[in-house]
């Protein structure tokens, strides 16, 4: 969905500071999920973290869906609408506050909702197979967290214009 937004001042023109930041904003983005670059899951016979992230977001036949992205996001859209109005309002106010660094500060918060979403035990509970297994290597009996490689390979990455930076994590 694309939006045009335009606001005047009194007596007419935008503000340049405003005109500047909405002219380098519209091809500009910050993406926030498990990126190919994750890495792979070696104890299970190699499948990519992005894979294992995409059969637990939507399910599988044999996997049901847990969903910590979208889950994250559809139950926090106040919270997220509040950080974008706050990063408007330091692009407006603050000296040297730029655009990259108003996403990359909605980036953090974004990866920290989806790892705290991650760690809640999201439902439905493991199988017993999946239970005992994980009890023969320690690892607790929480959903989605195993090795902990996919908290550690939430990631986000900013866009400003048609210049990418690599990804930001940890």
């Amino acid at each position: 969905m694309k939006v045009k937004v335009s606001f005047k001042k009194p007596g007419g023109g935008a503000s340049a500071k405003f005109k500047r930041i909405i002219e380098q904003a519209k091809d500009s983005y910050v993406l926030v999920g498990v990126t190919e670059s994750a890495g792979k899951y070696q104890e299970q016979g190699g499948p990519s973290v992005a894979e294992v992230a995409t059969w637990n977001e939507f399910g599988t036949e044999t996997i049901p869906e847990r969903s910590f992205i979208r889950g994250s996001t559809h139950s926090s859209r106040p919270l997220i609408k509040a950080w974008q109005k706050e990063a408007l309002d330091n692009l407006l106010s603050k000296e040297g506050y730029g655009l990259r660094r108003a996403l990359a500060s909605i980036g953090m918060k974004l990866r920290m909702l989806i790892i705290r979403r991650i760690k809640s035990n999201i439902p439905p509970p493991n199988a017993p197979s999946t239970l005992a297994e994980k009890k023969r290597l320690n690892q607790g009996n929480k959903t989605l967290i195993a090795s902990r490689l996919l908290i550690r390979s939430i990631a986000y990455q900013v866009s400003i214009a048609s210049n990418k930076d690599t990804p930001k994590g940890d």
